[in-house]
């Protein structure tokens, strides 16, 4: 390896240790995705983070930092959607189907409907429930 590369790569990784707590946030928020989807907009939302915070300067090291992180991870899907953005500068268009916001992964839990202690529901209580 040559002198300026091998600097190169120690530089990135000292600026990478001034990173350290996004770069666990971000990989951390991203391997907790279960979809494709999912996947891709925590992606998104983890570099329009980084950039908001930082700018575009560390940009593609952070990339390359993350990449590392979400290999070692078991996450091929985010470490592809990284690649991309790397060579292309810009990442894929969300997809439609990709939600805007964090999904939980708790099912929904049905109402049960609230009685007086007659065992009759009063009006006001059907109009919350309905």
């Amino acid at each position: 390896m040559k002198t300026g590369k091998r600097k190169r790569a120690s530089d990135d990784a000292l600026r990478m240790n001034h990173y350290e707590i996004e770069l666990a946030r971000g990989a951390s928020h991203i391997v907790s995705m279960m979809y494709e989807e999912t996947i891709h907009a925590a992606v998104r939302e983890t570099v329009f983070l980084f950039e908001a915070l930082h700018g575009r300067d560390d940009l593609n090291a952070f990339a390359h930092a993350l990449i590392g992180r979400l290999e070692q991870r078991g996450k091929p899907g985010a470490v592809k959607v990284l690649r991309e953005f790397i060579e292309r500068g810009r990442l894929p268009e969300q997809t439609l189907s990709a939600p805007t916001r964090p999904v939980s992964t708790r099912k929904p839990v049905a109402q049960k409907w609230r009685s007086t202690q007659s065992g009759k529901i009063s009006a006001c209580e059907k109009a919350e429930a309905g």
